[in-house]
């Protein structure tokens, strides 16, 4: 038999969960998108996403107070970023390029490696990295403690002081919220035939042929199968991609397939920033890749004159959400 004291715990508890879901934020999901499911212990919540907005921009997680997640993940650039590799604290350069967060409360599987499988776990990763915020999660938590303004919204939030959890929760919170689906693109899906030029509609038939392939990969509304490939781009740069994380050498030189969506503005491009424009992308695919042991059999090479390649530009370019990289809803609040 339940003891009273235990009973008591219990059903405090649960009054405490159904206070914390009270806020509970419905995402306005597109309607060619899945329903996101977030994790049952984080429910979206308004209060805190504002948090993890906030926590988003706050320079204080790194450690010397001069960078955020948002100095990576900058919104203009679809919360990728415009140089060579990502730049931490202390001047730090990284080792790859960083990767965009469009979407990412779709994704299960993160990183170069696709060695993550949550958001929550994912977000911690950058906060501790050498070359990122480079700053301990009890350091991290010390800071916001002695800030009253984050203890009174942890307070509101969570009803505790800042912890490692809850600080993820909320992080993790709000970037489910940066849907990206309001492209050209998306309005043609639902039925808008004007929404595209002919050039783009030509690179969409180019895109979705068997000749280039580009779907093979770059499959379903959020343009990523969300596996990892070696596309032979053998540059002398040593990072062995997923073999860095299983240690197998087929493996090396694999990195998950990105979205394709805000290509666009999300330049230089691949793992190792080390092409320019999306022409140069398309003309490395048309090489098929260098040679590579581990190469995936999916690289093969095709030809496309100017006026096919202008096509299919045109159709990356037409996965560009305007709305999305200019939304105050986004952007920094301090």
């Amino acid at each position: 038999m339940i003891s009273f004291k235990a009973y008591k715990a219990w059903l405090l508890t649960g009054l405490f969960f159904i206070s914390a879901c009270s806020d509970e934020y419905v995402l306005d999901t597109p309607r060619h998108f899945r329903e996101m499911e977030a994790p049952v212990l984080n429910p979206l919540t308004q209060l805190k996403i504002d948090l993890g907005k906030k926590l988003f921009y706050e320079k204080a997680l790194s450690t010397d107070s001069t960078i955020s997640c948002g100095s990576c993940h900058k919104q203009e650039f679809a919360f990728a970023d415009n140089s060579v590799y990502a730049l931490g604290s202390h001047d730090s350069v990284g080792f790859r390029n960083t990767r965009g967060l469009t979407n990412t409360g779709y994704l299960q599987n993160f990183f170069g490696e696709g060695g993550l499988h949550s958001l929550e776990r994912a977000t911690i990763a950058p906060m501790q990295t050498e070359f990122e915020m480079n700053q301990n999660i009890k350091t991290s938590l010390d800071r916001l403690k002695s800030d009253k303004a984050y203890l009174k919204m942890f307070e509101k939030v969570f009803d505790d002081v800042p912890n490692h959890q809850n600080v993820l929760w909320a992080l993790s919170s709000f970037q489910r919220t940066l849907i990206s689906a309001d492209s050209p693109y998306d309005h043609f899906v639902l039925g808008d035939s004007s929404a595209l030029n002919d050039e783009a509609k030509k690179g969409l038939i180019l895109f979705n042929s068997d000749r280039l392939g580009c779907r093979n990969c770059h499959t379903g509304i959020l343009f990523t199968d969300e596996e990892t490939y070696n596309i032979g781009l053998c540059r002398g740069n040593p990072d062995y991609g997923r073999g860095r994380l299983t240690l197998d050498s087929a493996d090396h030189g694999a990195f998950l397939t990105p979205t394709l969506r805000n290509s666009e503005v999300t330049a230089p491009y691949m793992h190792d920033g080390s092409l320019k424009s999306l022409e140069d992308v398309i003309r490395f695919y048309e090489t098929g890749g260098q040679w590579h042991y581990a190469k995936s059999k999916k690289m093969k090479p095709f030809e496309l004159n100017d006026s096919e390649r202008f096509e299919l530009i045109s159709f990356l370019n037409s996965l560009t959400d305007t709305s999305f990289i200019t939304n105050p809803k986004f952007s920094d609040p301090n």
